[in-house]
């Protein structure tokens, strides 16, 4: 499962999409983490241990020339989130910090350098569902 907002403190607040240049030869998902790549200015998967800036809205395959912009929204600390834990979460606290999984589609129970609050477990194991939140 990737990620995808469940609900936001502003409300029922809607963060508009906005178009954002992709990098040459990369996959994006629906539901991704992203972030900017600092050298290049392009939309890029978000790092395990990164703070993600953006949720993508589409899924692409950009080819190695001739990309185009996707669509992504704003991450905020106000939206929570629905994803999966990749790992047995049982010790992990509601309220504790995990790492984003390497598919940017996930958190894992790393709590070491997290950067995604627990709001609600709604299981503990292994593909078990999570809200969390990017503080």
């Amino acid at each position: 499962m990737a990620f995808r907002q469940w609900t936001d403190d502003k409300s029922n607040y809607t963060p508009p999409i906005i178009m954002l240049p992709s990098t040459a030869s990369e996959a994006y998902k629906l539901g991704e983490m992203l972030v900017v790549d600092a050298t290049t200015g392009a939309l890029t998967k978000c790092a395990a241990d990164a703070k993600p800036t953006y949720l993508c809205m589409e899924e692409y395959t950009a080819p190695a020339t001739g990309n185009r912009d996707i669509r992504v929204v704003r991450v905020s600390p106000t939206t929570i989130y629905h994803t999966t834990f990749v790992a047995d979460a049982t010790n992990n606290k509601e309220g504790s910090l995990v790492t984003l999984h390497t598919d940017g589609l996930q958190v894992t129970a790393t709590a070491t350098n997290g950067d995604f609050e627990i709001v609600k477990k709604l299981g503990t194991g292994n593909k078990d569902e999570v809200l969390v939140r990017v503080p």
